[in-house]
């Protein structure tokens, strides 16, 4: 951990200048929202980034819900659990901008944290038989639901956005000989594993499609068009997706979006300190830029992969 002690105020200065793609309006929420987190930790003497530790920070968003008198600022009342957890997630983002330069020696989590709740509806939920329908092989499906398997599991297994599952070729899939494979699409600067299964629901899907209209070329489009060789939109991956999600929501007070697909694999996969989150967020693709890993401290996205497989494969086998 850097032991030159930098101010919170400072330290928030730093992160809002690697927030400059966001709107004026995103930032100035971020400040207003770091600015009652410093005040927190001022209550508590905590002045220097690396004195703020993981009990503050828990201690902070544990009081989110409740009146907060501690704070200057105007918003002095409770939150609703849906700001909450907007709060939560803009800390984590500026406490994960000090750990990446290396101010905390400890890692603050990918999933959402807990806030007391004064609300029902959950902070994550998992869409309802995503990992029975990722782990069905899908060799009885049809077209139509090989094609919403494989959007799906794209998703989830690579946290791939519908633009990118639109976008993607059969070249970009490279298939390992022992049933896994690498996806390698050229605006990624990594390539995301894809486990055994999800490479069987590929070849079924491309077999479907050989089936009806030929041989496909090495660059054809993954996923395409129903009875065509049109690669599919990405407005169409994205009803593929929310159809399917749509289908889980059984209680219409309790909606689902298609990020809960992406989000599932990280709140599965855990976040693990050191170079395993690393490799999380490269098989994820993730927005966070992290420090270099040399190459014996470097975890594969194939080992990601691997052990989340084994994972999901015991809780759907679990009685």
């Amino acid at each position: 951990m850097n032991k030159i002690l930098v101010s919170i105020g400072q330290a928030e200065r730093s992160w809002l200048a690697a927030c400059a793609h966001v709107s004026e309006t995103t930032r100035t929420s971020y400040a207003g929202e770091i600015k009652r987190f410093r005040e927190h930790l001022g209550e508590a003497g905590v002045l220097h980034a690396q004195v703020i530790t993981e009990d503050a920070w828990m201690a902070y968003l544990g009081s989110l819900t409740e009146a907060r008198p501690m704070v200057s600022s105007k918003r002095t009342a409770a939150l609703k659990t849906s700001s909450a957890l907007q709060a939560a997630r803009i800390t984590r983002s500026f406490l994960r901008h000090c750990w990446i330069q290396r101010w905390l020696d400890w890692v603050p989590g990918i999933g959402n944290q807990r806030c007391n709740r004064t609300e029902t509806t959950p902070s994550f939920r998992m869409p309802d038989g995503l990992l029975a329908f990722l782990l069905d092989s899908g060799k009885f499906d049809n077209e139509t639901t090989s094609r919403s398997r494989c959007v799906v599991g794209l998703a989830f297994w690579g946290g791939f956005r519908p633009k990118e599952i639109a976008e993607l070729r059969r070249n970009d899939l490279v298939p390992a000989a022992n049933g896994y494979a690498m996806l390698h699409p050229v605006w990624r600067t990594e390539g995301s594993a894809l486990p055994p299964i999800m490479v069987q629901q590929l070849k079924h899907y491309e077999a479907l499609q050989v089936a009806r209209s030929g041989p496909l070329t090495s660059n054809a489009a993954l996923i395409v068009k129903l009875k065509s060789r049109t690669p599919v939109t990405a407005s169409a991956v994205w009803s593929l997706l929310r159809a399917w999600i749509a289908a889980q929501a059984l209680d219409d007070n309790m909606p689902l979006s298609t990020r809960a697909i992406r989000e599932s694999f990280k709140q599965l996969a855990g976040a693990e300190p050191g170079n395993y989150i690393r490799a999380i967020e490269r098989q994820s693709a993730s927005r966070h830029r992290l420090g270099i890993e040399s190459k014996n401290q470097r975890v594969s996205t194939k080992q990601v992969t691997k052990d989340l497989l084994e994972k999901i494969t015991g809780l759907v086998l679990a009685p």
